[in-house]
Order: structure tokens, then sequence, then C-alpha cells
């Protein structure tokens, strides 16, 4: 390998060919650029800190999606349960499908459904609660009302079109501790009218 001097230029020669030797300083050009980076400390750190606010609105955005999520399944789920034990409640305590005994049968639809609800959720019935067993529900599920209903009385979604019963319940789906505060529930109020339906012909 030879080294010479050309019109001020420095050139090395290798077997192969002759590269300036201005291409070389491109080494020093990168590390003037990365100590001008590591001088400007203050843009440096704010990058730093925008990365980090970036992942930790991702984060929290995942797990407020996955939460949303996990609520409006459990609120779905309980409906359906719900539905399905007033449903239950209505047909059981008038078998007979006698319209007219349906606020007779009041008291006996109401505890119907308490027995029922209570299997399906897998709770114990405390007067008008619902306490779960499992860690399914984080409190207890509140019976709110549950009264018997005459054809054209007020019902969710319109007027009655038939004698039956209507109930609101309470259920909390979701709970954790706020500070300051303690321990909180977000809850979701649920309301059903169930049909008796009549046997005559």
């Amino acid at each position: 390998m030879l080294k010479g001097e050309m019109n001020n230029k420095v050139y090395i020669k290798y077997p192969y060919g002759h590269i300036p030797g201005l291409c070389l300083n491109m080494a020093g050009m990168v590390r003037k650029r990365v100590v001008l980076l590591l001088d400007n400390e203050d843009g440096f750190m704010s990058v730093k800190l925008l990365m980090a606010l970036i992942i930790a609105g991702i984060f929290t955005a995942t797990v407020m999606i996955s939460i949303g999520i996990g609520i409006q399944t459990k609120a779905t789920t309980t409906f359906d349960w719900f539905c399905e034990a007033m449903d239950f409640s209505a047909h059981a305590a008038n078998m007979d499908g006698e319209t007219s005994m349906v606020g007779l049968r009041e008291s006996d639809a109401k505890r119907y459904f308490k027995i029922t609800f209570a299997q399906i959720t897998e709770s114990a019935v405390s007067g008008d609660a619902f306490n779960p067993s499992t860690n399914y529900y984080p409190g207890p599920i509140k019976l709110q009302s549950y009264k018997s209903v005459q054809e054209g009385d007020p019902v969710p979604g319109g007027t009655a079109r038939a004698p039956g019963y209507i109930a609101t319940i309470e259920v909390p789906v979701w709970g954790g501790n706020i500070p300051l505060v303690g321990h909180q529930y977000i809850t979701v109020p649920m309301k059903y009218y169930a049909v008796v339906k009549s046997q005559h012909i």
C-alpha cells in the first residue's frame, strides 16, 4: 500500500484502485454529530420524555379497553340471566295461565325470581340483595323493585301488551380502590318486563 499527494488531496493506493482521503473524514463527521446530539441535553431529554408519555398512553389505553370489554361482557351476560329468571318466575307463579291472578301472585313470582336468579349467579339471597359466592361480581346485586303490571301499564320500550311483572336490578360490573375515597363500584341498572302467557284458547 502506497501513499502519495495529488492536487493537495491525499490518496491511498490499494491493489484494486484509489480511494480519496476525503472519504476517510466521514468517520470524523459522524463523531461530531454524535457529540452535538449529546451536547444538546434538553432536546435529548424532551425526546425521552415524549417517548415515555407515548408508551404510558398506549399502556393506559390498552388497560381501559380491556376493562371496557370486560364490563360489557359481564353486563350482557347478567342481563341474559336476569331475563331468564324473570320469564321463569312469571311462568312458575302463573302456570294455570290465569292472567287475572297476576297481581295476587306477585309475592310468589318475586320469590321464584330470587331463588332462580340466585342459583344462576351463584349468590346467596339476603333480603333484596344477591351476595355472590365467587369473584365474578365485585359486590352484591341489588333488587330495587319487583311488581306486577297490567295491560297498558308503562314498561320498558312502551306499554304492557299483557299482564306480567317488571323488575329493576343494580349490577356491580367493576370494583376498585380509589385513593382518598375507598372501594367504589361501577354499577349498571337493568329493567325487564316478563309477560304472563294466557293458557286460554
